[in-house]
């Protein structure tokens, strides 16, 4: 098999039975999975090989996986397939990206680097709810990255990101509305903001959509082409501060990427990052 499938097969194995799943396998599963970092970043807060975001490759997790840092690769090769991202202070079921949609679900991973395509009718997944809690609710510092090509045949409020409590204490909503990016952001301490882009959506071009807090300001952003590392990198019609500081959310029970209320974003995902640390240097 592809080194891209068996890294997603040994990830599986490790979810299913831990380390003894792996082990059951021989010592060349055991050197496969630790030279991957399935072992060393899922059941501790990432390996001696963790680098900085800034210095990150975008090919590995275990390369930027911690405690406080969750990353996920849209890597897996097989249609309808699951990711499990590596990261954060959870295990197991937990890091679990659950892909969904009409049958047979999100294609598999395609290209190099790896991403998975997103029809715009049906593909879209949910994160844990446990998850997202651990990284974000209550926490003062956070940083949401996700590297996506936004296909053609885009519809109004197509969604990214929609976290939320279903109430007014705890939602992320990052979508296109009217061509432009709009965040909206509810927390315990503030009220709505809606924000727009000054600059359209740029459709066809690796983008890389952001939303961070450094516990003075919260931020919203895009580039194109290049991973942001520092708030200079965002070109001032792809970004906007909120009106408040939302740096308090409160309990998330609804963890979707790509889709909310029957409307599905088309393109191809590369990869997610959740931190409870502002990666964005302001």
């Amino acid at each position: 098999m592809s080194d891209k499938t068996r890294r997603e097969f040994l990830k599986s194995c490790f979810r299913i039975g831990g380390y003894a799943g792996i082990a059951c396998l021989g010592m060349g599963a055991i050197e496969d999975a630790r030279g991957w970092g399935i072992l060393p970043a899922i059941v501790g807060s990432g390996g001696s090989n963790v680098v900085s975001w800034a210095d990150w490759p975008e090919d590995d997790e275990s390369t930027l996986a911690t405690a406080d840092t969750f990353c996920m690769l849209f890597e897996n090769p097989s249609d309808g397939g699951d990711e499990t991202g590596q990261g954060s202070t959870l295990t197991g079921a937990d890091l679990i990206f659950t892909s969904a949609g009409d049958a047979p679900g999100m294609p598999g991973a395609t290209g190099s680097p790896p991403s998975r395509l997103l029809d715009g009718t049906s593909d879209y997944g949910d994160l844990t709810p446990a998850l997202v809690n651990s990284l974000l609710s209550g926490k003062t510092t956070y940083t949401l990255c996700m590297k996506i090509n936004v296909g053609a045949g885009y519809d109004d409020i197509d969604t990214f990101i929609y976290f939320s409590d279903g109430a007014t204490d705890a939602q992320i909503q990052l979508d296109i509305r009217s061509t432009k990016i709009r965040c909206g952001l509810y927390d315990l301490d503030n009220g709505y903001d809606g924000l727009d882009t000054t600059d359209a959506i740029t459709t066809g071009s690796i983008i890389y959509m952001c939303v961070f807090c450094d516990g003075v300001a919260t931020r919203f952003g895009w580039t194109v082409g290049t991973k942001p590392t520092k708030l200079s990198d965002f070109a001032a019609g792809k970004i906007k501060t909120a009106t408040n500081l939302y740096d308090n959310f409160g309990t998330f029970t609804t963890t979707t990427l790509f889709q909310i209320g029957g409307r599905f974003l088309p393109g191809s995902a590369y990869f997610f990052v959740m931190s409870n640390k502002c990666l964005i240097t302001t």
